[in-house]
């Protein structure tokens, strides 16, 4: 294999992580947001 396939492969692991993060950080954001929203 080449260099370039390196280059793909780290390129889908890099997505793959910032895709997650933003979600997780969705999912912290609308947690937060219901928390809030509720009185305790």
């Amino acid at each position: 294999y080449g260099g370039r396939g390196n280059y793909a492969v780290m390129g889908l692991i890099v997505a793959e992580m910032v895709v997650v993060a933003i979600a997780a950080e969705g999912t912290l954001t609308l947690l937060d947001e219901a928390l809030q929203g509720k009185d305790f």
